[in-house]
Formats: structure tokens, C-alpha cells, sequence
């Protein structure tokens, strides 16, 4: 194996493995606010300082703030649902819904293009949706369904979210693009997690977020970026589709939280689903650039 490759793909899996570990921290005790908040205004100053060590920054062009505004509250809006998810209903049902964001990023792009989809996005839309009504048909003891509704309701916001980024992505460096949306995130949440619980006491809590503004989103996108000098955006974006099974075992591992089975044949046909998608769709109707720190 070519050296670049073999350094493309352990940036990338060291990436998969990052950002699945960031749903773990939908565990500490503190509210889903406060996760939010402190992720993306730790993330932000992590970032804000390797894009000054990089000089990988640029002044936002006027036209690009309403953009940055939308896509910021919608990236809020996204991290909210998904941490809610896992909070209701666990990790696995938390990621496994959140796979499916392939599905609605097509249905966006569709509707933008006004094209048809080909019979292979046809198929995988449909292995998708028998898998969320598996997982809704009779749920096991334990999964909530309001937890369900909460991790694809992250899902559709993540690809409205990719959609209102796409701008700033054409414009701006990618770590400068997640500094500015991560301000934006904190903007909109720190008032909110003050004004409902005031500042946590816990040095656990704190430590964990630590790690996941810094280490989950800061070091995991750094990771990404350098794994698509060696490797194409469809590669990588079939690593990073693998993030619910390295969240799975890691809330096994970790926290000796088990995934009821009727959650893992779901997530196995939405992963399959999605691996299907990316390989038929190299050419980026699904979101092949940065996955920013969505996770």
C-alpha cells in the first residue's frame, strides 16, 4: 500500500472513530443545552487558534452572513435533536437514526436540481425507510419513541444544515467555516443553558466537555481534512458513514450500554443504505466535503 494512502486511511478511521465517540457525551449529567454550548464555544476557540497557527482564516464577505446565521442555528438545531435523541432513547437508536441523514440530503438535492433519483437512490431510500418502521413497528423495552422521532428529526436538519453551508464551503477555508458556525452555535445556546441551569458545578462535566469541544470536533475534523489529502471525498464520506457502529461498541465498552437487536438490523440496512448511495454517487449529491463537527 502506497504510503499516502496507508496515512489517508488512519487519519480517516482515527477520524470515524472520533466523531463517533462524541455521542457518548450525550451521557454526562447536565442538559442537552449545556452539551451544546460547551462543545461548540470550546470547538471554537480550539479552532480559532490552529486556523491562526495556519493563517487558515479570512474576512466573512457581507453576503455570506446570512448564510453563516442560518447555517450556525440550523447546526444548533441539529446538535439539540441528536443529544435529545440519545438522552430519551440511547446511543445506538441516537446514531442509527441519524444515519439516515443520506436519505433527506438526497431529497434536498433533488428538490434543488429537479432531478429524479436513479433506481439505486430509490432502493437504498426504501431499505431506509423499512428500517425506521422496524424500528418503529414494536419497539423493545427501553427505546423510546419520541427518541426516534428526535434522532431523525437531527438527521433532517443536518442535511438542511449541509445545504445553507454550502456558501461558506466555497468560500472559506473549512476550519475557518466551523469557527465562525460553532460561534454562532455558542451565541445561540450559551444564554439559553445559563438562563436554565446557570453554570455546572461538576468537574466531570467539565472535563468531558473539554474533551469534546477540543478532541471530538477540533482534533476530528483536523484528522478529516488531512485524510482528504490522500484519500477522495467518497472514501472518506464511506468511513465516516461507519460512525454508529464505532458508537455502538464504544457505549458497550465504555458505558455497558447494550443496542436492543431490532436497533442494530436497523442500523445495519441504513449504513448499507447509505455505503450504496455514496458508491453510486461519487460526484457529491450527498455531503462528500467536510462533515464539520455535526457529530
Amino acid at each position: 500500500m502506497h504510503r499516502t494512502r496507508r496515512h489517508g486511511l488512519l487519519a480517516i478511521n482515527a477520524a470515524s472513530l472520533i466523531f463517533g465517540s462524541a455521542a457518548l457525551f450525550g451521557r454526562l449529567p447536565v442538559s442537552t443545552v449545556w452539551v451544546v454550548a460547551g462543545r461548540s464555544g470550546l470547538a471554537a476557540i480550539t479552532l480559532a487558534a490552529v486556523c491562526a497557527l495556519t493563517q487558515r482564516w479570512r474576512p466573512l464577505p457581507a453576503a455570506l452572513r446570512p448564510w453563516l446565521v442560518a447555517s450556525g442555528v440550523m447546526l444548533a438545531a441539529h446538535w439539540l435533536a441528536f443529544y435529545g435523541s440519545i438522552q430519551q432513547a440511547g446511543i445506538a437508536v441516537g446514531t442509527v437514526t441519524f444515519a439516515t441523514f443520506p436519505l433527506f440530503t438526497l431529497l434536498v438535492e433533488s428538490i434543488r436540481r429537479r432531478q429524479r433519483p436513479s433506481p439505486i437512490h430509490v432502493g437504498a431510500a426504501v431499505t431506509i425507510v423499512l428500517a425506521i418502521a422496524w424500528l418503529f413497528g414494536v419497539p423493545e423495552a427501553g427505546v423510546n419513541r419520541w427518541g426516534i422521532v428526535a434522532g431523525l428529526s437531527s438527521a433532517v436538519l443536518y442535511a438542511l444544515y449541509w445545504h445553507v453551508s454550502r456558501p461558506l464551503a466555497k468560500t472559506l477555508p473549512d476550519a475557518w467555516s466551523a469557527v465562525l458556525q460553532n460561534a454562532v452555535v455558542c451565541a445561540v445556546t450559551a444564554p439559553i443553558a445559563l438562563m436554565q441551569a446557570g453554570i455546572p458545578a461538576s468537574p466531570r462535566v467539565w472535563w468531558g466537555l473539554l474533551w469534546l469541544g477540543t478532541v471530538n470536533t477540533a482534533v476530528g475534523l483536523v484528522l478529516y481534512q488531512r485524510a482528504l489529502r490522500f484519500l477522495d471525498t467518497t472514501t472518506c464520506s464511506a468511513f465516516i458513514a461507519l460512525e454508529p457502529v464505532y458508537a455502538i461498541l464504544l457505549a458497550r465498552l465504555l458505558l455497558n450500554e447494550p443496542a436492543p437487536a431490532r436497533t442494530l438490523v436497523a442500523g445495519a440496512l441504513i449504513v448499507a443504505a447509505s455505503l450504496a448511495m455514496l458508491k453510486h454517487d461519487a460526484g457529491g449529491s450527498l455531503p462528500s466535503s467536510t462533515p464539520d463537527c455535526s457529530r
